[in-house]
């Protein structure tokens, strides 16, 4: 693959047309997965902030309702995320490093990726982060270098857009202090443009902070609880989130990613590599350390190996040139290989999940039947009457797709859907439904009485339930 072919300034057109293709496809075709319905419904309700994560996904789900509730219209803002990104990669790797060969190296690193794929469909607020990532460490960089007001003021906009983005985005903040002490640039604290930057990006979460005054500091207590679980740390947790991040980033890229954070002889000699290990190094700590104590998701991450991409393509690059060419062109090839292959299953996999049923568990299992569900809740649900759900992963696709029926969520933990449709009491009735798997019998027991309706044929059952029995 690292031929002549990669010199070519138009390789990044063809990877964009077809990476757009690739996600419009099953973008326009395929329902909602759990988070998607959860931040569509933030867009169906627009507020200052939500329970879960800060407003800016919600927003953009609100302006795509403007047009369309159709899943296309709300994966239109996750499309171009993914294209803003890549361009972003190429564009920083070529500036950078002046070689048109790296850049494209980076491009097709980014584009094997399986998981950036499943941000690149799905709206969720690390899919915002990635083209904010790459922009604010770029600008971050512009900055140091030439300190102007036009920089600092790009810079607190980009602070402030992460900010509404997602909560995490603060270590990012932390990160960019980091910079300035290793970039010997301290004298910059002086300088009035910072704190203009500072302030801007204070202004801009100023809507997070009123809803969650508002709210009893909710949101924020609960991404520090949830953020720093209290459990035990345990390394089977912590390989098994590396495991993850392995498959989901390609071999290539995790081991890259992690042997170039850890070269300390380059940290000492490379002012980029300081930079880019300074900025990445607070939300790397943090989440390694949380991944011990409970399983992360792999796409928590996502930031850390797209800023790695341009350093790693360089190196491979320099590698291809002076050590043993076909090794290197191998080795880059089954990884673009096998990114692109789990990528073609996935996709495959969402349009009919039920190719997963060859495996055990089915790998697809959560994207079948929802839908269904919801509409058949729709026909048989008296007026007025609420669906009641055990768990709001349960109740995201069945309020999306029944709207506007209040959904009360059953279990015991605070969430958006308390908020939003109020908590149960024991007064509580309404059309109960359990998805696969669920224990009848436990649910039942929690009311006074329950009437058997109907199932479908992906184990959806429906009752009629009678007040609520809430737990002391």
């Amino acid at each position: 693959m690292l031929n002549k072919s990669l010199h070519s300034p138009y390789l990044i057109r063809y990877l964009l047309l077809i990476t757009l293709l690739a996600h419009s496809i099953p973008a326009a075709y395929v329902p909602l997965t759990v988070d998607e319905a959860h931040y569509a419904l933030y867009g169906l309700k627009p507020a200052l902030s939500y329970f879960d994560h800060p407003p800016l996904v919600g927003w953009l789900n609100a302006l795509a309702l403007m047009i369309s509730d159709h899943e296309l219209a709300l994966r239109s803002f996750a499309i171009a995320s993914y294209a803003l990104s890549l361009w972003l990669v190429y564009r920083y790797t070529l500036t950078h490093y002046q070689s048109q060969i790296t850049a494209n190296i980076a491009t097709l690193l980014f584009s094997a990726m399986p998981i950036l794929h499943l941000l690149g469909i799905g709206l969720v607020p690390d899919t915002l982060l990635l083209p904010l990532t790459i922009a604010l460490f770029w600008q971050a960089q512009n900055t140091l270098t030439k300190p102007s007001w036009q920089n600092w003021l790009l810079l607190g906009l980009l602070i402030g857009t992460a900010a509404l983005s997602k909560y995490t985005s603060i270590l990012f903040a932390v990160g960019l202090v980091l910079m300035l002490l290793v970039s010997k640039s301290t004298h910059l604290f002086k300088h009035l443009g910072l704190w203009m930057s500072v302030a801007i990006a204070g202004a801009m979460t100023l809507p997070i902070l009123i809803w969650n005054s508002q709210h009893n500091w909710i949101s924020i207590l609960y991404q520090l609880n949830h953020g720093s679980p209290d459990t035990a740390f345990m390394w089977t947790h912590l390989l098994q989130s590396q495991a993850s991040q392995l498959l989901a980033y390609t071999p290539f890229v995790w081991l890259g990613a992690w042997l170039l954070t850890t070269n300390f002889r380059q940290f000492i000699s490379n002012i980029q590599h300081r930079q880019l290990v300074a900025f990445t190094l607070p939300a790397l700590i943090i989440f390694t350390i949380s991944s011990g104590k409970e399983p992360s998701l792999p796409h928590w991450l996502a930031f850390f190996y797209l800023l790695w991409l341009p350093s790693l393509s360089q190196r491979i690059t320099q590698a291809y040139h002076a050590s043993n060419r076909r090794l290197v062109n191998i080795l880059f090839t089954t990884n673009f290989t096998y990114g692109w292959l789990i990528t073609l299953v996935i996709i495959a996999l969402s349009f009919s999940p039920r190719l997963g049923e060859a495996f055990h568990p089915n790998p697809a299992q959560d994207l079948i039947g929802w839908k269904t569900a919801a509409q058949i809740a729709t026909k048989i649900r008296l007026e007025n009457e609420p669906i009641l759900t055990t768990h709001w992963v349960d109740s995201s696709r069945i309020a999306w797709y029944a709207r506007p029926a209040p959904v009360i969520v059953l279990d015991d933990r605070i969430d958006q859907f308390d908020l939003w449709f109020g908590s149960p009491t024991n007064q509580t009735s309404g059309l109960l439904i359990l998805p696969p798997h669920t224990n009848s019998s436990d649910w039942l027991a929690r009311f006074e009485s329950c009437q058997y309706l109907t199932a479908t044929h992906e184990d959806f059952r429906f009752y009629r339930c009678l007040h609520f029995i809430v737990s002391p």
